[in-house]
């Protein structure tokens, strides 16, 4: 097992009684959305949680506050003021950790965010000083590098991360590569989902209340409807797919209208469009218990993700975790994605994947999707079982759960 110097290892007195689960402490913006905190009741199964989250943040366009919510049974939830944007994952601090930190007698302490955000190195301070026989780990979304000086920094953080945590979760396999380039035992790091989906919530809707919930949205009967859930930005192949739609309408006739759900900085343009033009729809945010009731007005789901470099920062985005896309398969609406980032990994049909900022092949293939209801019905039935095999709540909860109990194990081996 690899050897950490900066890190206590001995007299390890984690969970002395076999029979008790061990203690988690879980800190995280993630979870100020009570839909996001069904993963928290799916790893309540395995240890005595506490999770950490922010008193208010945003999520989905709106504004979520932990005291309008209900408490968890078989955890603790605990909100704190963050001081800083919690919307950015790694521009941020919460008041009260250090007690919260010092309090909690936790065997682990897993922080979600990149290794260069504040609140981790917040949480790993408090750590080494109050919880020092703790082990202590991340989960980051990071999937690539850059370059510059930018670029030497963040190798330098990443090489810090490395030797003051046990152990890491990436999100992606793009993530992963990174924390092994830098050090990372490929035995003290996971590749998995931050988030599991609910397919009791996120499931097909039956045809009447599929029928109830299009006429109430005003779509035209004859119609086949596209949809897109998430940031409205170029980088998510939104324009991409308003390019292939006005295409196909021009060469087919007034046979299709597209959705959009969420907000970024083309939702302005887009409902400035959806003024004049009625087969483009921009809906207002919505709860995101709420969100699986758009999917199903849907007849196509379409996440074109493309690599995009920022032209003020200069950085190079690519896709972290296509969230939406896991919920719109979950659903049985036939999803189409963007060959780029963690898009491949999560489609679970690889025919479903169009090259990155290629309108030619997503034009074609949307067509060819519109004219075949029996290639749709094959795709939707493979999509929701690769979900229900992958990316449900239980199924990440048990995946983190065995690596994190394995790293215990190793400690109380070494310890004895």
């Amino acid at each position: 097992m690899r050897s950490f110097p900066n890190v206590p290892r001995l007299n390890y007195p984690a969970t002395q009684n076999p029979l008790t689960k061990p203690s988690l402490l879980l800190i995280s913006a993630t979870y100020v959305v009570e839909e996001n905190r069904k993963k928290l009741a799916a790893l309540a199964e395995h240890f005595d949680l506490t999770c950490i989250t922010c008193a208010r943040a945003q999520g989905f366009g709106l504004e979520n506050k932990l005291q309008d919510q209900p408490q968890p049974g078989n955890y603790r939830l605990v909100g704190l003021q963050p001081r800083g944007n919690p919307g950015s994952s790694t521009r941020y601090v919460l008041r009260g950790l250090r007690k919260a930190i010092r309090d909690s007698r936790a065997d682990i302490i897993l922080v979600e965010s990149e290794p260069w955000a504040l609140i981790r190195w917040q949480a790993w301070l408090w750590q080494r000083i109050h919880q020092p026989l703790a082990l202590f780990g991340e989960y980051s979304w990071e999937n690539f590098e850059r370059t510059g000086w930018r670029g030497a920094i963040l190798a330098w953080m990443y090489r810090a991360a490395n030797t003051t945590a046990h152990f890491s979760i990436a999100g992606n396999a793009g993530g992963a590569a990174i924390f092994r380039r830098h050090g990372r035992d490929p035995q003290s790091l996971l590749c998995s989902q931050q988030m599991g989906v609910d397919t009791d919530s996120f499931r097909r809707f039956g045809d009447d209340e599929r029928r109830r919930l299009r006429d109430k949205a005003g779509i035209h009967s004859i119609r086949f409807v596209i949809g897109y859930a998430g940031r409205l930005t170029e980088f998510k192949g939104v324009l991409d797919l308003l390019v292939a739609a006005e295409r196909l309408r021009a060469r087919l006739g007034d046979c299709l209208e597209v959705h959009f759900l969420g907000g970024g900085d083309l939702r302005a343009a887009l409902l400035a469009r959806s003024g004049s033009e009625d087969w483009i729809r921009v809906h207002a945010p919505v709860p995101h218990a709420e969100v699986a009731g758009f999917l199903n007005l849907l007849d196509l789901f379409v996440h074109a993700s493309k690599p995009s470099l920022d032209s003020r920062s200069r950085l190079l985005f690519l896709e972290q975790s296509p969230y939406a896309l896991a919920q719109a398969m979950s659903c049985g609406i036939p999803s189409v994605g963007g060959a780029v980032g963690a898009i491949p990994a999560m489609i679970g049909v690889p025919e479903m994947l169009v090259a990155p900022g290629d309108v030619n092949a997503l034009e074609r293939l949307i067509e060819d999707l519109m004219k075949d209801g029996a290639r749709r019905e094959r795709v939707a039935v493979q999509q929701r079982a690769w979900v229900e095999r992958n990316f449900t709540n239980k199924v990440i909860a048990g995946r983190w759960a065995a690596f994190l109990l394995s790293k215990i194990g190793e400690r109380r081996t070494f310890a004895t």
